[in-house]
């Protein structure tokens, strides 16, 4: 289950960085003109006692002007900040440390951060845990949902998180905080960012329903994640979300709780509703294998065993999913690299999926599944294959290929190939696809 009650719930090494990461130049800097405003205020012209009270003193001196609030040189941020609806935080440089207790930065409606480079660092803070019982592994949060006055299910509006770094600080775990956690957020998007070996789950939408609210047009793109501890972005009581062209290398961390880099997976009560995961990069090669094993549990996860309704509208199309390298004797995920559970009217189409054990898990119930497309290589085990339906029904399979990759350790050429039913599957279409198939339900059909 994903957690998401926050109370009960210097430029050329940037730049090297990034590249070798994978994560394109363009991208890192690439923040757009600077808004409009009518005032700005510097924030080493404010007096106070750290940078988080300086920032404070701005936001207040803009009172509720449109404006934007400059902040560069780094520092200690001990003052928990709180940006004012129509102000804009702009970080243009410097290493941020944090004690501040609970989320390091909080956004009121229609405000924003941006940073010009990955040589602005936000960084987790090293205090406890804040109003509300909110920890401190958040570095950014939705201000409604996370505050004495909004709490957790309450409505946020208009948040833009672009364009910085945030970075891990501390040495325990978190698996129900979000380092950006944008809650039941309305037109929102988070884009361009870093996140760099934090220690909780990463980017978040989604927020308690018992208010009946919930997270509605948002955009996660261009995001690059490495390392990082729990799930790498997560959606939970959401609809019309795009998590697009952003890219997870080596998820996850030694003794750390395990993670599925892109998990659609929400609480009871909640809603998922027209949700598009695509042009993804998640690469697990890298991913650590500890005394535990390996810490990916499934690379993108569509599970609704938590039975949200309504739930429909779920696409996973044109991702690229790695376990491991050809010539690793390990796979780093002990999952599905794609997994759906319980799930009803969702697309995973023309998808690249390379050493798993298994390509795609598809179990407990779902229906109305169509998996059509897909290149899967060198999925499968002794006891495990490359594409696996258990007690699930009324599904199509349309046009994917399987095989194994003569380049693999191991020769996969059979089991790479396998595509089964298990118990109580049935009614399952098989058309065109290039693999071997194992039918069990009666109903079944191989076209």
């Amino acid at each position: 289950m994903i957690m998401r009650d926050f109370s009960f719930f210097t430029m050329a090494l940037a730049s090297v960085a990034a590249a070798a990461l994978g994560f394109p130049a363009a991208q890192k800097v690439q923040t757009g003109a600077r808004p409009q405003t009518s005032t700005r205020c510097l924030v080493t012209a404010m007096k106070g006692n750290d940078v988080g009270a300086r920032i404070n003193a701005c936001d207040a001196q803009l009172g509720v002007n449109r404006g934007e609030i400059v902040l560069n040189g780094g520092g200690t941020i001990a003052t928990p900040v709180i940006i004012s609806s129509n102000h804009t935080l702009r970080v243009s440089g410097g290493i941020y440390r944090a004690t501040a207790g609970g989320p390091v930065l909080r956004l009121k409606d229609n405000s924003t951060l941006v940073c010009d480079s990955f040589d602005a660092v936000l960084e987790e803070s090293t205090g406890t845990n804040g109003e509300v019982g909110v920890k401190p592994f958040t570095i950014v949060a939705a201000y409604a949902g996370s505050s004495r006055d909004a709490l957790n299910g309450t409505l946020a509006r208009g948040l833009s998180i672009k364009g910085c770094h945030f970075r891990g600080a501390r040495s325990d775990f978190d698996s129900a905080s979000q380092t950006i956690a944008l809650g039941n957020c309305h037109d929102c998007s988070v884009t361009n960012n870093w996140l760099e070996a934090t220690r909780t789950i990463g980017i978040q939408t989604g927020g308690g329903s018992s208010m009946g609210n919930y997270a509605d047009n948002v955009i996660i793109a261009q995001n690059l994640l490495t390392n990082v501890a729990s799930q790498n972005i997560a959606v939970v009581n959401s609809s019309n979300v795009q998590v697009t062209d952003n890219t997870m290398r080596a998820p996850g961390m030694a003794n750390g709780p395990g993670v599925v880099p892109i998990d659609i997976e929400p609480n009871v009560g909640d809603r998922i509703v027209n949700v598009k995961i695509a042009n993804n990069l998640v690469d697990m090669s890298n991913t650590v294998l500890d005394a535990s094993g390996a810490k990916a549990l499934h690379g993108i996860a569509i599970n609704n065993l938590n039975r949200a309704i309504p739930f429909t509208g779920v696409e996973v199309s044109k991702n690229t999913v790695y376990g491991a390298e050809l010539k690793d004797p390990y796979n780093h995920v002990s999952g599905g690299l794609i997994l759906v559970r319980s799930a009803e009217n969702t697309l995973i189409a023309n998808n690249t999926l390379r050493r798993g054990t298994y390509c795609i898990l598809i179990d407990s119930g779902s229906s109305g599944v169509t998996v059509s497309g897909n290149q899967l290589s060198s999925c499968g085990s002794g006891s495990t294959q490359s594409v696996k339906i258990v007690d699930s029904s009324n599904n199509q399979f349309l046009n994917n290929k399987l095989w194994g990759d003569p380049a693999n350790l191991f020769d996969l050429s059979q089991i790479g190939r396998l595509m089964v039913e298990m118990g109580a599957s049935n009614n399952n279409t098989f058309r065109g696809n290039d693999a071997n198939i194992g039918l069990t339900g009666r109903g079944s059909r191989r076209q």
